[in-house]
């Protein structure tokens, strides 16, 4: 386990939307589980940070982190304790090993 497994405290689900064609031949979306009990680590944005964050970014109530091998994009919602959360930006760090998310709550 490398030192950055083991800052991973939480787990979450990470969520996809999902094409599929209903009945009328319309194609519809809907949201579905893509991989669960992901390790990650949620740290929250404080007020003091929130006020420095641009824009859209203000709304952002986690920072969340992840291995950068774990399979992860922006339209994906992160499901954790019973809430979902939409990305509102992602990226890696400048090392490759780990990625940084920031999230709010649906």
């Amino acid at each position: 386990m490398s030192i950055y497994e083991s800052l991973l405290n939480n787990s979450v689900d990470i969520y996809s939307r999902v094409p599929s064609t209903n009945s009328l031949g319309e194609k519809v979306y809907s949201w579905s589980v893509a991989y669960s009990s992901v390790k990650c680590r949620l740290v929250p944005v404080s007020a003091r940070e929130r006020v420095d964050l641009p824009g859209e970014f203000q709304k952002a109530q986690y920072r969340a982190y992840f291995l950068s091998s774990q399979t992860i994009s922006i339209s994906d919602r992160i499901k954790y304790n019973g809430d979902f959360y939409s990305i509102i930006d992602l990226y890696k760090d400048s090392e490759g090993y780990t990625q940084k998310a920031y999230i709010t709550k649906l």
